[in-house]
């Protein structure tokens, strides 16, 4: 139940867009933003002094998106594999040697 501030509200589309390729957001789609709002709370509970209380506790700021971002691109998550999959590991092998 994240809130944003209005410019984040306004910019986090163009910062998706200009943080990312679509390559990334094409491979990622969900979990690109399930990761960019955990990641963007963590960067407000950073930002946030100790005694913050109310909204301030749920309420991204445009530099906690950007921040978040930027830790994606860096840090990009694993890609899941189910391990119910036969021969999962072989085709994530194979997966590998023929992408581009």
């Amino acid at each position: 139940r994240y809130k944003l501030t209005p410019d984040a509200t306004a910019s986090i589309g163009a910062i998706i867009d200009k943080g990312t390729t679509v390559e990334l957001r094409s491979k990622y789609n969900g979990r690109l933003t399930d990761n960019l709002l955990q990641w963007a709370s963590d960067e407000m509970n950073q930002r946030l002094p100790l005694d913050a209380s109310g909204d301030d506790l749920v309420t991204l700021s445009k530099a906690d998106l950007e921040k978040a971002v930027v830790r994606f691109v860096t840090a990009k998550p694993p890609v899941k594999q189910d391990p119910l999959l036969l021969g999962g590991e072989k085709v994530e092998d194979l997966r590998q040697l023929w992408s581009p």
